[in-house]
This record gives C-alpha cells, sequence and structure tokens, in this order.
C-alpha cells in the first residue's frame, strides 16, 4: 500500500511542476518575465569555495 502511496505523491508533484512549468511558458510568451530562482545555499557556497580555490591557485604562480 505504500508504494501506491509514494507513487501518487510522485505523481501529484510531476503534475505540479509541469503546471508550474506551463504557467512559466504562458507568462514568458505574453512577455512577463518569470523570477528568477536563486540558487541553493549549498551551490554559492560551493561556487564561493570554487572561486577562493582559483584565486589561492593564481597566487602560487
Amino acid at each position: 500500500m505504500s508504494g501506491n502511496r509514494n507513487a501518487e505523491r510522485f505523481f501529484a508533484r510531476e503534475l505540479r511542476r509541469i503546471e508550474i512549468e506551463y504557467h512559466e511558458n504562458e507568462k514568458r510568451k505574453r512577455g512577463i518575465k518569470p523570477q528568477k530562482k536563486r540558487d541553493s545555499p549549498a551551490k554559492r557556497i560551493a561556487e564561493r569555495q570554487r572561486l577562493r580555490n582559483l584565486a589561492a591557485k593564481g597566487d602560487r604562480k
């Protein structure tokens, strides 16, 4: 039974994602730009670390 519940949850989430995507496309067609999604904190931290590492490599040369 739990497998069925998980499937229902998955398909409900998938349907919601598709509906959101559809509405964003419709807005884009009408010239309304969707709000940019902000990167997750983990991605921002990783990017900051990557830039720090690149800067450190540049200092060594």
